[in-house]
């Protein structure tokens, strides 16, 4: 259960904006997170899901949920605000749910050759927050080491080395099947090699 909470807070971290004070809302346009989401943030009140139609180059469908939260919570939320809940330094298993909503709905994953031939895998996860060196921190905790740079617009959090991708994989892993697959793969020599040549 505890894993559960930790999940929820990582979701709303990622993705939730309050719209009032016991209103969030979480914009998501991907099937399979949506369906994660709408079974995980039931622990926190009531759900309800919305289409909206947004424009970019062309028109395509997101997914607003409206989360309706039973009882308070002690979570700032926003790009710029959110923060990490203490419960996330004491509990394992907080912690663990947290870090992979994070990495579920806000990780992304890199395979590539770079132009002096270096071969490289990571997976990234970028905010305009500074408190993502809280997030540095929990992998920490868990033995994963990151690194953080940043440019004009955000902070970046990166996971290299195939030794690193292992223990994110064994000791936090993804809900996200897809992500799960991709990163199996690119630990993978064999199937790394396949990827960078395709």
């Amino acid at each position: 259960m505890e894993i559960d909470f930790g999940y929820v807070y990582g979701i709303l971290i990622a993705k939730g904006v309050y719209h009032s004070k016991d209103l969030i809302t979480i914009e998501m346009s991907d099937k399979n997170l949506l369906e994660i989401a709408k079974s995980k943030l039931k622990l926190l009140g009531n759900v309800r899901i919305y289409n909206k139609i947004r424009k970019s180059n062309k028109l395509y469908n997101t997914q607003v949920i409206f989360l309706k939260i039973k009882n308070n919570i002690e979570l700032k939320l926003g790009r710029h605000e959110w923060d990490v809940p203490s419960r996330a330094f004491i509990s394992k298993e907080f912690r663990i749910g947290l870090l992979r909503a994070l990495f579920d709905f806000s990780g992304t994953i890199r395979a590539r050759l770079r132009k002096s031939g270096q071969k490289e895998r990571s997976i990234r996860l970028s905010s305009v927050n500074e408190n993502i060196k809280k997030i540095k921190e929990l992998l920490k905790i868990e033995g994963i080491n990151s690194m953080i740079y940043s440019n004009k617009k955000s902070f970046i959090l990166e996971i290299n080395g195939k030794h690193n991708l292992q223990l994110y994989l064994e000791k936090i892993g993804f809900e996200n099947s897809a992500k799960k697959d991709l990163l199996e793969k690119i630990i993978n020599p064999v199937s790394f090699e396949h990827i960078l040549s395709s």
